[in-house]
């Protein structure tokens, strides 16, 4: 029985990836934002609401995609093929 090559699997999984498919992936983050920041905000306006809690709701929206651009080079550096910890 012959043996399989897994360090030649891995490298075609990653490369096969295309860019495209990263912006599908991002796109839910960047509607859900707009829709809290730009549609609530403005109907929230609306009903009365204070601008400080409208900001309030705006940046805890935004708290996750911050927490994920500052996490992300951690997780490339450490979890990575190359320590065979992934």
């Amino acid at each position: 029985m012959s043996e399989i090559n897994t360090s030649s699997l891995i490298k075609v999984s990653i490369n096969s990836f295309h860019p495209f498919l990263f912006s599908i992936l991002i796109l839910p983050y960047g509607v859900s934002l707009a829709y809290v920041s730009v549609t609530l905000g403005y109907l929230l306006s609306n009903a009365s609401v204070s601008v400080e809690k409208i900001a309030a709701l705006v940046a805890v929206s935004i708290l996750p995609s911050v927490l994920k651009f500052l996490w992300t080079p951690l997780v490339d550096t450490v979890f990575s093929f190359k320590n065979g910890i992934a």
